[in-house]
């Protein structure tokens, strides 16, 4: 039907997973979003049998289910309404946007060879590149979207717009962080952002957040060792505001050597040191 049905523009090329079995719905579902690295919310499931749907709004909760018309010739207008302009709000297609089909391609690929090496032979193996900006404003709309979108590795999980993080960049008193990566597989764009604050007399980790795409290969403690060479104080202070979805990030500044105390200020010399005991 996919690739031989004349009525059928959508071609097997065009998906990126398929399952095409006959395992449960809900199974399939987990099987994709842990290949993809995305959370149940991203998840619409769209399916003509109540009885599935039920299924997947019982046990998979956070996934989007809705319901299907009685009459087949109400099928476009319900998938505007009741599909598109709900749950695929877009006013803006990013640079970004268009080339996710591309990058979930290649995570594909990275975790194939993942499964096959130790995690030290198989970050060697990635050839990692990381290009850490300041202030850069070709990425303020990345910038603003990562904040938006970003839910697990995301430690304070605040939200900008585009003109906030703007603003910021402006600021004699903000830098704005963005990391681009790429590897043997190709270039994923601005993965990574991150906003400090100067106070009087330290520095205050506003926003620290990562695209989970690039998690499990030290990239996160390689960017913020570039953040901390960028700080111009001896004392840095972390904020990491706990969520339902960032909770296994809990420890991430702690392994960077923060202290958990709201009245204690770590030295920058002293979390370079652990930094470099981490890499």
């Amino acid at each position: 039907i996919l690739n031989n049905h004349k009525m059928m523009i959508l071609k097997s090329k065009d998906f990126i997973i398929k399952k095409i079995n006959w395992n449960n719905k809900v199974d399939n579902i987990k099987q994709i979003a842990k290949e993809l690295d995305l959370g149940l919310d991203s998840f619409v499931f769209i399916d003509d049998n109540p009885v599935e749907r039920e299924l997947v709004k019982q046990q998979l909760p956070e996934v989007s289910v809705p319901d299907f018309p009685k009459h087949i010739d109400q099928l476009n207008t319900w998938f505007i309404n009741e599909v598109v302009y709900p749950l695929f709000p877009k006013i803006v297609l990013t640079d970004e946007d268009k080339k996710k089909g591309r990058q979930y391609e290649r995570n594909i690929l990275r975790k194939s060879l993942e499964s096959t090496l130790d995690i030290k032979k198989y970050i060697n193996t990635l050839q990692i590149r990381l290009n850490c900006f300041v202030n850069e404003k070709k990425h303020i709309e990345r910038i603003a979207q990562l904040t938006q979108k970003t839910n697990q590795f995301n430690l304070s999980t605040k939200r900008y717009s585009e003109s906030q993080i703007e603003n910021f960049m402006n600021s004699d008193s903000v830098k704005v962080f963005s990391l681009e990566y790429s590897d043997k597989y190709g270039n994923e764009g601005i993965i990574g952002a991150s906003i400090v604050i100067y106070k009087d007399s330290y520095a205050e980790i506003d926003t620290f957040l990562m695209s989970c795409r690039v998690i499990g290969r030290n990239v996160e403690f390689s960017f913020f060792n570039e953040i901390l060479k960028h700080i111009p104080y001896n004392f840095i202070k972390a904020e990491y505001l706990p969520t339902s979805r960032n909770n296994i990030f809990l420890d991430f500044y702690l392994s960077c050597g923060f202290i958990p105390s709201k009245n204690i200020l770590l030295s920058k010399e002293q979390l370079l040191t652990n930094i470099t005991s981490n890499d």
